[in-house]
């Protein structure tokens, strides 16, 4: 019998793609919604914007645009998750390990909510890190914002990559492609690097989810809150079922939640059919 995903893309092989295309969006979240996670309010000199998050302000480098309009407007799911992720900066606070931290949106609203909320931001991409650290400047976040040009992986080491146009680090490049050396960590490497466990952990790393989870056992024995981006298409992609992710955080006391409070059952988050599905962990 065929899973809900597997249905999804038996179907996908026979539709005909002008009917594809109308149902696509609804994939990756592209919903509509009706309660913005934020706004832009001005800028300075087209360098630098100012994106308004209730009653705080938030600086941000110009090339961060794109990303404000898909986490704060564009896209229902990401907005519904950045709201809850505001609730969190403010209510458990403390310490966030952002794990793909691209420019820093996250840790940034992070540090924003509470003047003692710390971040460590893991970002490879030395152009995205540049205006990471740029937008913790930019906001005197000071130490309270770490940037760390590394990868997250199972275990500590070191990885070959290469940076595309947008920026975007890509781990696994083509033979002969030009490359540079790209360290990876490993959660519990940097909590004993850090000697600190984290209150809060926001994970989007493309498919590599179960990687980051797996090299993070003391991590996850502590239970932070997690943030969960699950790009269910490229996991299987990679050869990995979506419910091994699931079944390692059951295994380890967690429960799983909508970026709105609903309850989802260890089923539901591994047999969605969603291409990206973001969850909360507890």
């Amino acid at each position: 019998m065929l899973s809900a995903r597997g249905l999804r893309k038996a179907l996908g092989r026979m539709l005909p793609e002008a009917l594809k295309r109308r149902f696509r969006h609804r994939l990756f979240g592209y919903l509509g919604t009706p309660v913005p996670a934020g706004r832009l309010v001005g800028g300075d000199g087209g360098e630098v914007l100012r994106v308004q998050i209730g009653d705080r302000e938030l600086r941000v480098p110009a090339a961060t645009r794109p990303d404000v309009e898909y986490h704060f407007r564009d896209n229902a799911d990401s907005v519904e998750e950045m709201l809850a992720f505001v609730r969190a900066a403010r209510e458990t606070g403390g310490l966030l390990l952002d794990v793909g931290a691209a420019r820093g949106l996250f840790a940034g609203v992070f540090c924003l909510q509470r003047e003692d909320n710390q971040a460590v931001a893991y970002e490879p991409s030395p152009v995205l890190a540049a205006d990471l650290g740029r937008l913790g400047a930019l906001n005197d976040f000071g130490p309270r914002l770490a940037v760390r040009a590394a990868a997250v992986g199972r275990e500590p080491g070191s990885v070959a990559g290469r940076v595309d146009a947008q920026g975007l680090i890509d781990l696994d490049p083509e033979p002969g492609a030009a490359a540079f050396p790209v360290e990876v960590t490993s959660l519990d490497a940097e909590c004993a690097r850090l000697g600190r466990i984290p209150d809060v952990v926001k994970v989007d790393v493309e498919g590599d989810e179960l990687a980051v989870l797996a090299g993070a056992p003391g991590v996850l024995a502590s239970r932070p809150l997690l943030f969960l981006e699950l790009h269910l298409d490229l996991l299987e992609r990679r050869g990995v079922r979506p419910r091994e992710v699931v079944d390692l955080l059951v295994a380890r006391g967690y429960r799983f939640e909508s970026c709105r409070g609903r309850p989802l059952s260890a089923a539901a988050v591994a047999g969605s059919v969603r291409a990206v599905l973001r969850v909360v962990a507890r």
